[in-house]
C-alpha cells in the first residue's frame, strides 16, 4: 500500500511563495540593470528597483488572478 504524501502546511507555502517573490524580484532588478545597456537604455539600481517593484505587483496580482479563475471554474464544475 502506498501511502499519500502529506500536504504543504499553509505556513510553508507562505514561506514558498515569499521566497519565490523574493528571489524573482531580485533577478528581475539586476538583469535589468545589466541588460538594459545593451539596448542603449542608461538606468540606475534605483530605477530599476522601481519597475522591478511594478513587475512584481503585477505578477503577484495577475498569478492570484487566474488562480483564483480556475478554482472557481473547478468549482463550477467548468475542469475537471
Amino acid at each position: 500500500m502506498t501511502s499519500r504524501p502529506q500536504k504543504q502546511t499553509r505556513r510553508a507555502s507562505v514561506i514558498e511563495v515569499l521566497t519565490n517573490i523574493l528571489v524573482g524580484y531580485i533577478l528581475q532588478v539586476y538583469i535589468l540593470y545589466l541588460v538594459a545597456p545593451l539596448f542603449n537604455f542608461s538606468i540606475s539600481i534605483t530605477s530599476s528597483a522601481g519597475i522591478g517593484t511594478i513587475m512584481t505587483v503585477t505578477s503577484v496580482l495577475r498569478q492570484f488572478s487566474l488562480r483564483r479563475f480556475f478554482e472557481a471554474m473547478r468549482y463550477y464544475g467548468m475542469l475537471p
